[in-house]
């Protein structure tokens, strides 16, 4: 068994680099089909990476009428503590809003002049909610905005819903533009394969001839593709890993710590992993197909 197995891999890094042109024109298309691969690989781990960050962040903030009393406020809190999906309740009073409204236009103090945090304070008391998921956001606000007391209930929910609903259709496009890249890689590879059985087609009917099994016919050019498939992957690691990190340095200026992506080395051994394993599929399936049609000469 060794020994067929040395023959088998011997044959296919032979046939490997026989197919001079074939071979680099398979590794060059599944590098491209890997490299897009690789986009989605750190899109779908960074969108549920900044998904749970927004999350985390998002808030829900219950304004209260500025009629209403402490004891109503403190009501209004007792009935928000005992509602589900809140992680956490803060409380700000009018006094804090203020403050918080003067530290927003510090550099701007003419937008709070005539108003001060006591007598002449336009803002409401307010109940900011953190949520422990996001869902069922809209059945909550309606049935907080009913309590009495409430004034209103602001979120940010639809801009995250859209936010949301955008990248995951760049994900499914991406996701179709890399399965055509794959069926490409596939017939490439197989009419790669294809050129060496017709090469060697008397070579392997004398073996079959000689009882010679369709496995062990089969074995060398199944490696060879996936020769070809790893090849392609390593390649397309090193396009996609310096780009990554280019773009999580460009991303962290931008967004100033706002939100955060994933490092390259928190990300590396899923994506090298994943690299390799479909791109050794790619070149096993287009090898097998091949074989598959062209092993009976």
């Amino acid at each position: 068994m060794i020994r067929k197995l040395k023959y088998s891999f011997a044959q296919g890094f032979h046939n490997f680099t026989q197919n001079g042109a074939m071979s680099a024109a398979s590794v060059i298309i599944i590098t491209a089909c890997l490299a897009l691969f690789g986009l989605y690989i750190v899109f779908g781990i960074n969108l549920n990476y900044v998904s749970q960050q927004v999350q985390s962040q998002f808030q829900v903030d219950v304004y209260m009428m500025r009629s209403l009393g402490e004891s109503g406020i403190r009501d209004i809190g007792d009935q928000l503590k005992k509602m589900e999906n809140i992680k956490e309740i803060t409380y700000v009073s009018k006094s804090e809003a203020f403050k918080e409204l003067e530290n927003m236009f510090a550099d701007n103090p003419e937008a709070t002049v005539g108003y001060d945090a006591e007598n002449l304070n336009p803002l409401m008391a307010s109940y900011r909610l953190s949520l422990s998921e996001f869902t069922d956001v809209d059945a909550m606000k309606k049935k907080i905005e009913a309590m009495d007391g409430v004034h209103h209930v602001n979120s940010k929910d639809d801009a995250m819903d859209t936010m949301l609903s955008t990248v995951e259709t760049i994900r499914s496009v991406s996701l179709w533009v890399m399965l055509v890249l794959a069926g490409i890689s596939i017939l490439i590879i197989s009419n790669t394969i294809r050129m060496t059985v017709f090469a060697r087609r008397k070579e392997i009917n004398i073996m079959k001839f000689i009882g010679a099994t369709d496995g062990f016919i089969r074995r060398p050019f199944i490696i060879e593709g996936m020769i070809i498939g790893i090849v392609g992957a390593l390649l397309a690691l090193c396009i996609v890993s310096p780009l990554y990190s280019y773009f999580v340095v460009l991303v962290t200026k931008l967004l100033k710590g706002i939100l955060e992506l994933k490092s390259l080395l928190d990300i590396l051994p899923i994506m090298g992993a994943s690299f390799i394993l479909f791109g050794g599929l790619l070149g096993a399936i287009g090898s097998w197909i091949s074989i598959k049609k062209h092993l009976k000469v």
